[in-house]
């Protein structure tokens, strides 16, 4: 299949949306560690997932996980 926009991917979007909709098994991996909120930016040319955590000592961390795919090859 031919990607035929990447400003976002149809890819890049549902790769973002299938990590959002995996928070709980996702969490159940991150020992100690508690997924207090998330939020998905979708529109922007790649796709971003924001975590808001909270570790086993109560302190806030914030990770960004962006979501890039590569222009086709062939």
């Amino acid at each position: 299949m031919k990607t035929p926009s990447y400003n976002p991917s149809p890819f890049e979007v549902a790769i973002a949306q299938a990590l959002v909709n995996s928070m709980p098994s996702l969490e159940s991996l991150l020992t100690g560690k508690k997924i207090e909120s998330l939020k998905i930016d979708s529109a922007s040319d790649n796709p971003v997932v924001k975590f808001n955590l909270v570790d086993e000592d109560g302190d806030p961390h914030h990770m960004v996980v962006k979501i890039i795919q590569l222009p086709d090859t062939f």
